[in-house]
This record gives structure tokens, C-alpha cells and sequence, in this order.
């Protein structure tokens, strides 16, 4: 890294020299419904004590470029005998952001960069020393708004992929390379390279992130019907005993669907298949779990295809006159967090809920509604339906 500022003494503002500490790992744009918390991975000399640390987000979007929109710390603790740790943090604004790793709490929503020309002002609200800085877009043109690179750290290119992927894993080999791996299910360099060669995708936080035993060169999964076709290919394989398909509602708990046998050692290519038959309304998350002969286990790149909204067929509230309750029946595929409301034909909201199901059958209690027709809504991340009864 090189010193790019020279300061006032009376304003603490050094960036370290050689990185002492260093952003290892971080989910710019968690899969799923935005956490409260999540992990942040940093590494330094191992079985090192480390203090008064902070993590930083400066927004990078055009209307508040240099604005800092999260702060965390101050962090303390030690790191493991591979040099890393794991902190707990609140969830990050989803990009195009800059994360610092700092000494100091610059106070959110100060404005670090008032005439918005993507360099950090000389100001009151410090950043103090700077350990390790990283620009992340979301979108193509941002890059010019990120800080990493002027903060003595990095700034990613923006890739050019399918559709407008966003990045939901930023983190870097142990040779130092940083890598972000996409909605698009693919894995860009810093540079907006595609990476071809080998799958970087990072096994946990916690662990050291390596080439893994298969080169994953291609992943998708495509709707077809009320199924999903799961497509992959490697391009070498090493040891590779089998690969389990794992399925998620929300990106990170997940669990088996099946598994293909793998071709053990080889440097041809190898093209797989499999069918989701029983897919779930909305969004799903699918990852392979790769297991080799000696069952050592490397999980890799996440990918998602979404099924369409359920009709209005496909749910029942049963019976539609009511004395004191009713049930709401669920298709046995349908797994996910829905939003009940009850109104009354004034428009006025009598009842809510929130239901976890699980394909299941919910017993609503209406009891203290009094008589007339009511309208039912039920609201997820796949859509909203609605559903009439009367109660008696």
C-alpha cells in the first residue's frame, strides 16, 4: 500500500503502512432478507491481540457519495493461529459502498467528502489510522465514486455480466487477490474478470479461503415448469468422490435434495444435471456441497431461480362462513414467511399476524370480529393474494 495523505499534525489521519490488519472477508449484499448482524472477517499476525477497532461504510451511491452510513466498533479481541478473526457487526447498506478498517468512529452521517469529488476531505470527524480499505459497486459507473483505492486499499470493477448481478461475498485468497461472487452465480476478479480457472468461492467465515477440489466453471438453474434444472460443469476435478445439492429459502440455511457422483480425478471436462422436482414458491437458493474419497467437504458458489407466485387457487381459507375460526390450507411445496391481515369492507385493518409455513394448514382465530365480510390478505416475498370469508 502506499501513503497518499500528509496531514496536519493535529488531525489523526495515517494510513498503515503494509496493512497490519486486513479485510479478509464480508458479505456486501447478504442472499436473502437483509440480517440484523452479520460476520466480517479480518486477518493479522497470528494469536496477535488487535483494539479499538472500526468498521466503516461510506456510501458511494450518487446522492450521498463520502456520507458514512454504518459504523461499527469499537471491535477488540485475538486472532486465531491463522491470523483471522471474525466480527460481529450490524448488517451493511446494500452498495455501492467503501468499507474502512479504522481506529477511530467518524460519526454517522458525517459527510467525509462535502464537494463530492470521490477524495476524503481534510476535516474534523477522522478516520484516524486506516488498516485496510475496499470499494464495492453494485452498479456500472459507480466505480468512480468508491475510496478504496485513494484510501491506500483496492476498488472493484464493476463486471459485465448477465443481467445486473449484485455481490453477495467479497473476500480475498491467501495470496492476497480479492474476489466478489455474484447473483449472476459467477465469481469476478477485482478487475471484472470472469474466473474461469478455479472456483474461489469461500468455504466459511473462519476459515482461510483456497482453490477448492473442483474447478466449477459454469452453475445455473433454470425454471422449468414447477421444476428447476440444476446445470453445471467442471473443467478439472481432483478426488472428488460426489457432489450433494443443497437447497435454501433465504441463502443460508440449507439443506440436501440429492447427489450426483463425481468422476473422481480428471482434467476433462465434465458436464452435470439435476432436477428439482418439488421447487419452492418464490425463491430458491441452490450451492453444491463437494465431497471428496477421504470425505473432506468444500461448498461453492450460491445461485437462485425463482418460481412463479402461487394463484389464488393454490391456497385455501376454509369454511368461508366463520363462527370463531378458520383454517388457511398451504401447497405442500410452500415454504415461507407470510404476512396475515384481516380488513373489515370500511377498509380498517382488524387483525395480523405473521405465519411461518412450512406447507402446512393455520388455524386463524376470529372470535372477537364481529359479524359481516371480511377480506383476507397474505403477503410474501412472492406476491400478495386475497381471500373473502364471513363471519357470522
Amino acid at each position: 500500500m502506499k501513503k497518499i495523505f500528509l496531514l496536519a499534525c493535529f488531525i489523526q489521519f495515517t494510513l498503515v503502512i503494509n496493512g497490519q490488519i486486513l479485510i479478509n472477508e464480508f458479505e456486501p449484499n447478504p442472499a436473502g432478507s437483509d440480517p440484523a448482524n452479520q460476520s466480517f472477517e479480518i486477518k493479522g499476525t497470528p494469536s496477535a491481540a488487535f483494539n479499538n477497532l472500526y468498521v466503516v461504510s461510506l456510501e458511494c451511491d450518487d446522492m450521498s457519495i463520502g456520507t458514512a452510513d454504518r459504523v461499527s466498533g469499537p471491535h477488540s479481541g485475538t486472532f486465531d493461529g491463522n491470523g483471522l478473526a471474525v466480527l460481529t457487526i450490524p448488517d451493511l447498506e446494500n452498495p455501492s459502498f467503501t468499507i474502512v478498517l479504522c481506529s477511530s468512529d467518524p460519526g454517522i452521517g458525517t459527510d467525509l467528502d462535502t464537494d463530492d469529488n470521490a477524495v476524503i476531505d481534510n476535516i474534523p470527524g477522522t478516520l484516524g489510522t486506516i488498516y485496510d480499505a475496499i470499494g464495492v459497486a453494485d452498479a456500472s459507473g459507480d466505480e468512480s465514486n468508491l475510496y478504496g483505492t485513494s484510501l491506500g486499499g483496492a476498488d472493484f470493477t464493476y463486471p459485465v455480466g448477465p443481467g445486473t448481478p449484485e455481490p453477495l461475498r467479497t473476500f480475498r485468497l491467501a495470496d492476497g487477490t480479492w474476489y466478489s461472487a455474484y447473483t449472476s452465480g459467477e465469481v469476478f476478479d477485482i478487475n471484472g474478470n470472469s474466473s474461469p480457472s478455479s472456483d474461489q468461492t469461500i468455504t466459511d467465515f473462519g476459515s482461510e479461503t483456497t482453490v477448492l477440489p473442483i474447478s466449477l466453471t459454469v452453475f445455473t438453474a433454470t425454471p422449468q415448469g414447477n421444476t428447476i434444472q440444476l446445470f453445471w460443469r467442471t473443467e478439472m476435478e481432483e478426488n472428488n468422490d460426489y457432489m450433494a445439492l443443497e437447497r435454501s429459502t433465504n441463502g443460508k440455511n440449507f439443506h440436501e435434495i440429492g447427489i450426483v457422483n463425481g468422476a473422481g480425478t480428471t482434467i476433462e471436462a465434465q458436464e452435470y444435471t439435476f432436477v428439482d422436482e418439488e421447487p419452492l414458491v418464490g425463491i430458491n437458493y441452490y450451492r453444491i456441497r463437494q465431497v471428496d474419497f477421504d470425505g473432506a467437504t468444500e461448498y461453492h458458489r450460491i445461485i437462485a431461480a425463482s418460481i412463479e407466485n402461487i394463484g389464488q387457487s393454490d391456497i385455501k381459507l376454509v369454511p368461508n362462513q366463520v363462527d370463531n375460526q378458520f383454517n388457511i390450507i398451504f401447497p405442500a411445496t410452500m415454504e415461507n414467511e407470510i404476512q396475515l391481515s384481516i380488513f373489515n369492507l370500511n377498509g380498517q385493518q382488524v387483525h395480523s399476524e405473521t405465519l411461518q409455513v412450512q406447507g402446512d394448514i393455520k388455524n386463524i382465530n376470529v372470535s372477537t370480529l364481529q359479524a359481516g365480510m371480511y377480506l383476507t390478505t397474505l403477503t410474501s416475498t412472492s406476491g400478495t393474494i386475497t381471500k373473502r370469508f364471513i363471519k357470522k
